[in-house]
C-alpha cells in the first residue's frame, strides 16, 4: 500500500506540522509581549517596595485608629503658614518668593473673556501713555495702541488684569505670554490654506537633520503664525485607515490577545491605529456575532420598544437617541444597524414617507456626486447634504441606489437614467452597512 509523503498538503503529518509551525510563531509572539509586560511589572514592584519603605519609615497609618474625634473642633495651623513665610520680615521670604514664583511659571492659567477684555484695554492704555510721552518729547510718530510692544509695563498689566477678576493675580510674564503669543492682532488664526502647509513643509525637508527653531521659522514663513501652530502643522500626526490588509491583521490581533488587550492590538494592526479605532472597527464592523442581512419580526419589537424606553428616559423630545444603549437589547445589531433601521424603517417620519428621512431626487444626484469626489466619508457626506440626514442614512441609500443601479443594467449598454451622475453608480460598488469598502488598488476612506 502507498503511503502519502510526509510533507503532502493532505497527509495528517503535514498538517500537524503546519499547526506546530503557526502555534510556535504564535508562541513567539506572545513571549515577546510578556516579556515587555513582566519589565513593566517588575519596575512596578520596585516602585511599590519603595513607597512602602517610605511608609514604613514614617507614620504608621494605624496610628491614625488611635486618633480621638472631637465634635466642632478644628484641626491645628501649621507653626509657619504659607502667608507668614511670604511677609517681607519673614527670614524665609525670599524662599518662599522664588517658590511661588517657579509655581506660577509651571501652573497655566487660563484667561476667561472679562479677563482677556482687561488685558486688551491694559495694553491700549500702555500705549497710550506711552504715546503721550512721546507726544511730550517732540516725538510725533504715531503708537498703535494694539500692535506696539516695546514699553509697556507689563507689570501695570497684570495688576489691571487681576483686578478685573478678583482671583489668584496674575504674573506680568503670564500677561506677556498670553498678549505677544496668542492674541495680539497680528497672528493669523485662520485655518491653513494647502499652499501654506506646502510651503512649510518644503522648508523643513530642506535640512531634515538639522533642529528647527520653530520661532525663526515663524519669521521666515511670514504668515503671521505663531511657532506652535508651526509645530503642529509641520509634524501632522499620520491617520489609520482600514483596509482589507489591516482588517486581517485586526482580527488575527484579537485572536491572538484576546477582546481586552486593544493596545496590542492596535499595535499589531498598525504603528498608527490607536486602541480606540481598533475597539471601533472590531464591535462596529468584523465582530462575527454581528448580525447581517434582513431584520427579524422579533428584532423589530425589541427595537420599537428599546427606542419608546429611551424617549421616555430622555430630557426632551427633540433629544438624540443613545443608540448605543439601545443596541444592547437588540442582540447582534450595531447601533449604527439600530439607527438606520429605525431612521429609515421604523420611525413615524419614515412610515409616512416625509420629513427628513426621504430622499429628492436632487439629494440622490448629490449623494453620488459627493461619494464620488470625496469617497465614502459617510460623516462628511452627511454634512454637506444637511436636511438632518446621517451617515448611516446617507451609506444606506447610496447602497440601495447603486443596487438598483446594477440590477436596472446602468452602464452596460442598455438605456441610461436621465441622470448622467446616477450612471457612475455602477463604478462605485455597494458596501454592506459594517464592513470596509477597501481593495489593494482602493486606497480605504473610513478612518
Amino acid at each position: 500500500m502507498d503511503l502519502l509523503p510526509a510533507d503532502s498538503p493532505g497527509s495528517t503529518s503535514g498538517k500537524t506540522i503546519e499547526l506546530a509551525q503557526r502555534a510556535l510563531s504564535a508562541n513567539q509572539e506572545l513571549q515577546y509581549e510578556l516579556t515587555v509586560r513582566a519589565e513593566e511589572l517588575e519596575e512596578e514592584i520596585r516602585e511599590a517596595d519603595r513607597l512602602l519603605e517610605a511608609l514604613e519609615n514614617g507614620n504608621d497609618p494605624k496610628e491614625a485608629e488611635d486618633e480621638i474625634q472631637i465634635p466642632g473642633a478644628r484641626r491645628a495651623s501649621s507653626l509657619f503658614p504659607l502667608s507668614e513665610c511670604l511677609n517681607q520680615t519673614s527670614p524665609l521670604y525670599e524662599e518662599a518668593k522664588k517658590r511661588m514664583e517657579f509655581v506660577a511659571l509651571i501652573t497655566p492659567r487660563s484667561f476667561n473673556p472679562k479677563q482677556l477684555e482687561a488685558l486688551r484695554n491694559a495694553v491700549c492704555a500702555e500705549n497710550t501713555k506711552l504715546q503721550a510721552y512721546r507726544t511730550q518729547a517732540g516725538n510725533t510718530d504715531p503708537v498703535d495702541l494694539e500692535r506696539n510692544l516695546d514699553g509697556i509695563d507689563w507689570t501695570i498689566v497684570a495688576e489691571k488684569v487681576t483686578d478685573s477678576s478678583f482671583h489668584e493675580p496674575f504674573t506680568a510674564a503670564q500677561c506677556r505670554i498670553k498678549w505677544v503669543g496668542d492674541k495680539h492682532p497680528d497672528i493669523d488664526h485662520s485655518d491653513w490654506p494647502p499652499l501654506e502647509t506646502q510651503r512649510l513643509l518644503s522648508i523643513l525637508k530642506q535640512d531634515p537633520t538639522k533642529p528647527v527653531d520653530w520661532a525663526e521659522l515663524s519669521t521666515q514663513l511670514g504668515t503671521h503664525r505663531t511657532p506652535l501652530s508651526l509645530l503642529s502643522h509641520g509634524h501632522p500626526r499620520q491617520r489609520h485607515y482600514w483596509d482589507h490588509p489591516s482588517d486581517a491583521r485586526l482580527l488575527s490581533g484579537v485572536a491572538l490577545y484576546g477582546l481586552n488587550n486593544w493596545p496590542l492590538v492596535a499595535r499589531h494592526v498598525s504603528p498608527h491605529a490607536t486602541p480606540t479605532q481598533a475597539l471601533n472597527r472590531y464591535t462596529k464592523s468584523l465582530d462575527p456575532s454581528i448580525k447581517r442581512g434582513a431584520w427579524t419580526p422579533a428584532e423589530d419589537a425589541r427595537l420599537r420598544r428599546a427606542v419608546a424606553a429611551a424617549a421616555a428616559g430622555s430630557a426632551s423630545a427633540s433629544a438624540k437617541l443613545p443608540w448605543v444603549r439601545i443596541a444592547e437589547y437588540v442582540p447582534g445589531r450595531t447601533n449604527d444597524q439600530c439607527n438606520e433601521r429605525w431612521t429609515e424603517h421604523l420611525s413615524a417620519a419614515a412610515s409616512e414617507g416625509g420629513g427628513k428621512n426621504a430622499w429628492t431626487e436632487e439629494e440622490d444626484e448629490r449623494l453620488v456626486e459627493l461619494v464620488g469626489s470625496m469617497g465614502k466619508l459617510w460623516k462628511a457626506v452627511s454634512d454637506k447634504i444637511g436636511n438632518g440626514k446621517t451617515g448611516p442614512s446617507c451609506r444606506a441609500r447610496f447602497n440601495k441606489l447603486a443596487n438598483k443601479s446594477k440590477s436596472s443594467g446602468y452602464g452596460t449598454g442598455t438605456t441610461t437614467p436621465a441622470s448622467t451622475s446616477m450612471s457612475g453608480l455602477v463604478a462605485l460598488s455597494p458596501i454592506p452597512p459594517t464592513t470596509s469598502s477597501a481593495t489593494p488598488s482602493q486606497p480605504a476612506t473610513t478612518p
